[in-house]
């Protein structure tokens, strides 16, 4: 008679001492770099232990912010009289007064926190990261006050001599697309914290956002960019496509980021244009974080650009092999700054690879270590960019985040049509010789 009695009072201690954790049924979310089937299933059942990572930094974000609008100043501009006009180019010189404009690291913030916010709600239900997220987002891009233009018109300004460059837009283009999948996690159900009314509002705004992109001549020309900032402005101009539901549209931009593969990526899996920047590591890991987000938009398409090889044999797939052994610890043969390199920064990329059966990422994923804050890749196996990721002290100090500024060539490129062409050659006159031969591959010599 006593057994049934000792049994339940068995489980009632079973069951407190070792609390069964059980996810949370969630309907498909219409993400568009997340995998939607993916996230619904692992929503049910969560890694523990990455769920320990996403809470860590998520409960950081729950007190900061919101932020709004948009504005950053270039890079290597500097001041010649003490009035201030004109400002002269000056080689590699980072110009502190950048740091006046705080929007671009605003702008990291807002995507930062509205992402990490949103994957804690969609994996613990708890309603204050939910609440958090969208009072960032309606600040960001909805409440008439503080909402930022829907453009990038004046991004990347240099004093006395534009308000705005087409460079700008990778200041966006880098991160926004973790926004649209935040979103897209939020808009799985509607209530006080994030409305029908606030996704409809949220919508208008990324129409607006596209229609400058792609009808600007910002975007048209940033879009045209052989480098980083044309596949990375490509990446964003199919992710706001999806996110709006237009995938025809989206589709024709996947085929059009296949010629890239041939121009940027050699037969070796080397990407020339980013080996030489100073930190070429970076920018060798950054161009695959716009190829690898757009391969996995593009098999929600039924595209398999992730096995398209080009005329010679050139694929994304190369290139992830080429850096694997690198992110693993070997001598890194490109330029590169005093600072040792920050090999997390390879961690999404090998994953990548690794889940698609290349060997050598596999191998690299034994050693790498995680980035700062800890992976959380098993809850959003989406590739980014670990080393630019600077929200809060989270990850980085301010000193050690590498921000993706544009190459003296690049800041010269960005003048034609915009300054007299006197200018322009004093200005080609000043630089090295590997800045003139980048300049002359980004506008086909004719600057």
């Amino acid at each position: 008679m006593l057994v049934i009695p000792l049994l339940i009072v068995l489980s009632a201690f079973l069951a407190a001492a070792s609390p069964v954790r059980r996810g949370i049924a969630r309907p498909r979310p219409n993400t568009v770099i997340l995998d939607p089937d993916y996230m619904q299933r692992a929503a049910g059942n969560p890694d523990q232990g990455e769920l320990g990572n996403l809470k860590g930094l998520a409960d950081r974000l729950l007190t900061v912010g919101p932020w709004n609008d948009y504005a950053s100043q270039g890079v290597y501009w500097w001041a010649t009289t003490a009035s201030g006009c004109p400002y002269e180019l000056r080689d590699g010189q980072r110009n502190p007064e950048i740091d006046l404009y705080t929007d671009r690291k605003d702008s990291s913030n807002m995507v930062n926190s509205v992402y990490y916010l949103s994957l804690a709600w969609w994996y613990t239900d708890d309603a204050r990261y939910r609440q958090k997220a969208g009072e960032v987002l309606r600040t960001w891009f909805i409440n008439g006050p503080t909402r930022m233009n829907p453009n990038l018109q004046h991004a990347q300004l240099i004093p006395c001599k534009c308000t705005g460059r087409k460079e700008g837009i990778i200041d966006f283009s880098q991160v926004y697309t973790d926004v649209l999948d935040a979103v897209a996690l939020l808009n799985t159900k509607f209530d006080g914290a994030w409305t029908q009314q606030d996704a409809n509002a949220f919508r208008d705004w990324n129409q607006q956002y596209l229609s400058w992109l792609t009808g600007s001549e910002f975007g048209q020309k940033e879009l045209a960019a052989k480098n980083n900032h044309g596949t990375f402005a490509l990446m964003q101009v199919i992710a706001l496509q999806m996110f709006l539901g237009q995938n025809a549209a989206a589709t024709a931009q996947v085929i059009e980021q296949r010629s890239r593969i041939d121009q940027t990526i050699a037969i070796d899996g080397t990407t020339p244009l980013e080996l030489k920047r100073a930190t070429s590591w970076h920018y060798a890991n950054f161009v695959l974080v716009a190829y690898l987000r757009t391969c996995a938009m593009a098999a929600r398409l039924g595209i398999d650009l992730w096995g398209f090889h080009g005329a010679q044999g050139q694929s994304i797939g190369r290139a992830v092999d080429y850096l694997a052994p690198y992110a693993a610890g070997k001598e890194w043969p490109w330029p590169k700054t005093s600072a040792p390199l920050k090999l997390f920064a390879a961690h999404d990329i090998m994953h990548f690879g690794a889940e698609r059966g290349l060997g050598d990422p596999k191998r690299a994923l034994e050693t790498i270590p995680a980035p700062p804050g800890g992976s959380i890749w098993k809850l959003a196996p989406a590739v980014r960019q670990q080393d630019s990721t600077n929200v809060l002290g989270v990850f980085h100090s301010a000193q050690e985040a590498i921000i993706d500024d544009p190459t003296p060539a690049e800041e010269v490129a960005s003048l034609e049509g915009e300054a007299p062409q006197e200018e322009i050659d004093a200005l080609k006159a000043e630089l090295p010789s590997d800045q003139i031969q980048l300049l002359d591959e980004l506008t086909g010599g004719g600057i």
